[in-house]
Formats: C-alpha cells, sequence, structure tokens
C-alpha cells in the first residue's frame, strides 16, 4: 500500500460515519453499486457486503483487514453499523429484494 493511501489529518479519522439502526429498519427503494471509497448507505450497504465477501473469500482475518482499512481510508465505522444491523433484527432484518440479491451473489 502507498504511503499516502491513508489520510494523513488524524482529525478525519475521527469523523467517522455509520448506518443507524433506525436506517437499518427501512429497506431501501433501490439496490445501488458499491464501489470503495463511494459513501456506504442503505442503499448501497447489500452490495458493499457482497464486496467485503468477495475480497475475504472466507477468510476472517481478510475480512476484518478490510474492514479496517475503509474505516482508517474512508471514515467507515462498521463497528458501529453491524451492531446496528443486529439491533434492527441481523439478516432477518433485510429486505426480500437483499436477501435475494445476497444469496443470488454468493452462490455465483
Amino acid at each position: 500500500m502507498k504511503p499516502d493511501a491513508l489520510p494523513r489529518d488524524k482529525e478525519k479519522q475521527l469523523e467517522l460515519y455509520s448506518i443507524s439502526e433506525a436506517e437499518f429498519k427501512v429497506a431501501p427503494a433501490e439496490l445501488k453499486p458499491y464501489n470503495p471509497g463511494v459513501k456506504i448507505n442503505r442503499d448501497n450497504f447489500i452490495n458493499f457486503l457482497i464486496l467485503s465477501f468477495a475480497i475475504s473469500m472466507g477468510q476472517p482475518k481478510v475480512q476484518i483487514l478490510f474492514m479496517k482499512w475503509l474505516k482508517l481510508k474512508f471514515s467507515f465505522d462498521y463497528e458501529v453499523v453491524l451492531d446496528n444491523l443486529k439491533k434492527a433484527g441481523g439478516f432477518k432484518g433485510l429486505s426480500v429484494n437483499e436477501k435475494r440479491h445476497l444469496k443470488i451473489s454468493l452462490i455465483e
């Protein structure tokens, strides 16, 4: 990784963002694509999750490393997001469309 790949401004790293429990309780109207660098929100969350699974290829350490990189590079507080997802019902709380999309993506 290039030395400039992570922000040098430590203050910026403290300005974390997440997806709230309330946001998880509302199904996205449309599933949107996710690419690293794009702000993760309710509409692209499932595609973000699918990408993280693809990157880790079933290796939890790689998944954790990817999440930590997102936190450092893009200020995404994955720990809070996963807690909020759990409070909102976990995977049972995802919309039918999200579950279908996740299932198809994991099979391919």
